[in-house]
């Protein structure tokens, strides 16, 4: 069985088992194996990116997920348990109460983990670490756009988008953290990239190949950096290159960029 929770705008209780058979509560979409008596109720019919998904399974088992990577902010509903999950680095994951100290709307703090197939309360976020891809209930009071300690904004959705008469693109970038953060950026993908620096004293524009990284200034608390990135056209057909934008509190963000063939 795969459950998975879609209705954006009404308020949502988190469950103390999943045993209870949310999926039977409106907002739920479910799927049930094709041998099983109530198939037929199935509604859930794909996977879809950016969604949490409970599952039941029989006995134990590893899934492999394969597929295209895309970039998508995390939509919160105000005054709610959200079912959320973040990307973080795998080896340095952060603390919950590290991860959401930047953020009025989680003050209380109140997270709920699936540990043994029960959502159990997070009852130390000090020393809690998070995982990342692990769904989470997360407490939101009030409305909020936070994404954690790294903020990321792109234009395009799912990706930035390159084309023969738009080469460049601008990532504005963020540390919504209480601390100052560094920054990295790491690029992997056959797409030549490029990034550009302004001096400010003579009004000049240089551009400068994005090699496998790129450390940014030290972000302080609330500040930002909008970072252009250049492409070059080509006839080579489309290329692509993802990046992968690390904060050093342990937060990620996976963008790719497309070029499009002409």
């Amino acid at each position: 069985i795969v459950a998975c929770y879609f209705t954006p705008h009404s308020t949502v209780q988190f469950l103390q088992d999943p045993d209870e058979k949310p999926w039977n509560e409106p907002g739920w979409l479910v799927w049930y194996a094709s041998r099983r008596p109530d198939a037929f109720l199935s509604n859930l019919l794909n996977v879809a990116t950016h969604r949490p998904y409970l599952i039941h399974a029989e006995r134990d088992f590893s899934w492999t997920i394969s597929g295209d990577v895309s970039f998508q902010r995390v939509r919160w509903q105000s005054n709610a348990f959200n079912l959320v999950s973040f990307d973080l680095v795998p080896d340095n994951p952060p603390v919950f109460a590290d991860f959401f100290a930047g953020s009025q709307a989680h003050e209380q703090q109140r997270f709920y983990r699936l540990i043994d197939g029960r959502w159990t309360l997070v009852t130390n976020p000090a020393t809690a670490v998070m995982a990342s891809a692990e769904a989470y209930w997360v407490y939101c009071k009030g409305a909020s756009t936070f994404q954690g300690p790294l903020d990321v904004n792109v234009r395009d959705s799912g990706q930035l988008t390159f084309t023969a008469g738009a080469t460049h693109r601008r990532c504005r970038i963020g540390n919504t953290g209480i601390n100052p953060a560094a920054v990295t950026v790491h690029r992997t993908g056959p797409l030549a990239v490029f990034y550009g620096t302004m001096d400010y004293t003579t009004l000049s524009y240089t551009t400068h190949r994005l090699g496998d990284s790129l450390s940014l200034r030290v972000l302080e608390p609330g500040e930002k950096e909008d970072v252009r990135l250049d492409v070059e056209s080509s006839e080579a057909g489309t290329q692509e290159a993802l990046l992968e934008i690390r904060h050093d509190a342990g937060a990620r963000a996976m963008v790719p960029m497309v070029l499009t063939a002409p």
